[in-house]
C-alpha cells in the first residue's frame, strides 16, 4: 500500500514538472520579451553610468637592523594601514580608500598598497598623492625618532663605557695606594730588621770582646799557677818525707794541676769558639751592610717587597682590559653601525614602488547585460509559473 502511494506521489509530481515545462514552452514569447527588455535596460543602464577612475600606490616600507642583527620594519605594515585609515578615512573623512597588506619575497610584509575610485581623475590623483605624501612623513618622522633613539642608546653605553673605566681606574689607584703602603710598611720593617740585626750582633760583638781579655788573662793566669804548682811537685819529689806528707792531704797536688789543665783547656776551647764567633759576628755586620740579609724573615720580606714592586708596575701600566667594557664596546659598535645604515642606506627609507597613475576602469557592459538577462530570465519563469498557480485555483 505504502508503495503504491509513492508510486503516486512520483506520478504527480512527474505531470506537475511536465506541465510546467509546457507552460514555459507555450509562454516562450513572454520569457523572450521580458528576458530582452531587461538585458536592453541593463545595457542602457551601464552606459550611461558615469566613468570610475582608479589609481594604485604601492609603498615599501623600510627596514632596520636590531643590535642582534635581525630585520625589522620602521613601522609594522598593520600599524601603518590603521594609521592611515585614521587618519585619511576618519579625520579627513576620504571614503573609498582602500589598503591591504601584499605579500612577497622576504619573510617580513612590508608592502602596503593604497588604492582609490572616484569620477575624477584629478580627485583620484590627489588623494592617492595626500595618502602617498601623509606615508612618506609618518615613516620619516618614526625614522627619524628611532635615529634620535639608537642615539640616547650609544650615549648612553658610551656613559657606561665610561663609568666602568672610571670605576677600574679608582680599583687601580686604590691598589696602588694600598701597595705603596704596604710596601713603605715593608721598607719601615725591614729597615727595623736590619737595626736590629746590627744592634744584635754588635751587643753580642761587645760581649765577645769583653770577654776574650778575662778570658786571655785566666788563660794567663792558670799558666803561671800550674808551672808554679809542678815546680812544687818537683821539690816535693825530691824531698821523700813531705812528697808522703803532702800526698795524705787531698786534694793531692797532681790532682790540683790536673784540675788546673782541665780549667785552662776549657777556657781556651771557650777563646776559640769567642773567636769563631767574633768572625762569624763581623763577617755578617758587613753581609748587613752590604743588604745580604741571611736571616729567614728577612728574605721573606725582602720577596714580598719584590711581589709588590712587580704587582705596582702591572698596575701602573694601566691595563683595562673588562670583560664588561668590551660587551659594553661591542653593543656600542652594533648600534653605531645599524645608526649609520638607518641613515645612509636606502633600504630604511619607506619609498613609493612605481610612478602614480591614475586608470580608467572601463565599464562591464557585456557582464551588465548578461547579468540583466539572467534577471529578467529568472523573472519571467517566475511570473509565468505563479500566474498559472492561480489559474489552476480559479479553474477548481
Amino acid at each position: 500500500m505504502k508503495n503504491n502511494n509513492n508510486t503516486e506521489k512520483f506520478l504527480e509530481n512527474e505531470i506537475d514538472i511536465t506541465k510546467i515545462f509546457k507552460t514555459l514552452v507555450n509562454s516562450k514569447k513572454i520569457l523572450a520579451s521580458v528576458t530582452l527588455l531587461t538585458a536592453v535596460l541593463a545595457f542602457f543602464f551601464a552606459f550611461q553610468k558615469e566613468l570610475k577612475y582608479e589609481s594604485i600606490a604601492i609603498m615599501e616600507i623600510g627596514v632596520y637592523k636590531t643590535l642582534f642583527g635581525d630585520e625589522v620594519l620602521i613601522e609594522d605594515s598593520n600599524s601603518l594601514i590603521q594609521a592611515l585609515k585614521l587618519e585619511l578615512t576618519y579625520r579627513r573623512k576620504i571614503d573609498d580608500l582602500n589598503f591591504k597588506t601584499l605579500e612577497d619575497t622576504s619573510s617580513i610584509q612590508k608592502l602596503v598598497e593604497i588604492s582609490y575610485k572616484s569620477d575624477s581623475p584629478e580627485i583620484v590623483k590627489k588623494i592617492i598623492d595626500e595618502a602617498v605624501e601623509y606615508t612618506l612623513n609618518r615613516v620619516k618622522y618614526l625614522r627619524i625618532q628611532l635615529s634620535n633613539s639608537l642615539v640616547t642608546e650609544i650615549e648612553s653605553l658610551d656613559k657606561q663605557i665610561k663609568f666602568q673605566q672610571d670605576f677600574i681606574v679608582s680599583e687601580v689607584e686604590d691598589q696602588i695606594l694600598t701597595t705603596n703602603i704596604d710596601l713603605e710598611g715593608l721598607k719601615s720593617q725591614i729597615k727595623l730588621s736590619r737595626k736590629l740585626l746590627v744592634a744584635e750582633a754588635n751587643q753580642a760583638l761587645n760581649s765577645i770582646n769583653i770577654r776574650l781579655p778575662n778570658i786571655e788573662r785566666k788563660l794567663k793566669a792558670l799558666v803561671d799557677i800550674i808551672s808554679k804548682e809542678v815546680d812544687n811537685l818537683l821539690l816535693l819529689q825530691s824531698d821523700q818525707g813531705l812528697l808522703l806528707e803532702r800526698v795524705s792531704k787531698s786534694p793531692t797536688l797532681d790532682q790540683v794541676i790536673f784540675n788546673y789543665r782541665v780549667e785552662f783547656i776549657k777556657n781556651t776551647t771557650e777563646k776559640e769558639q769567642l773567636i769563631l764567633e767574633k768572625n762569624r759576628l763581623e763577617n755578617y755586620l758587613k753581609d748587613l751592610k752590604v743588604n745580604n740579609l741571611d736571616t729567614e724573615s728577612i728574605l721573606e720580606l725582602e720577596l714580598e717587597k719584590n711581589r709588590l714592586e712587580n704587582y705596582l708596575k702591572t698596575l701602573n701600566s694601566n691595563n683595562l682590559n673588562s670583560d664588561i667594557i668590551l660587551e659594553l664596546e661591542l653593543a656600542r659598535k652594533r648600534l653605531q653601525d645599524n645608526y649609520a645604515v638607518l641613515v645612509n642606506n636606502e633600504n630604511s627609507k619607506t619609498k613609493l614602488m612605481h610612478l602614480i597613475k591614475v586608470n580608467k576602469i572601463n565599464p562591464q557592459y557585456f557582464l551588465t547585460t548578461l547579468a540583466g538577462a539572467i534577471f529578467g530570465f529568472i523573472f519571467s519563469v517566475f511570473f509565468i509559473i505563479t500566474r498559472q498557480f492561480f489559474l489552476q485555483e480559479e479553474n477548481y
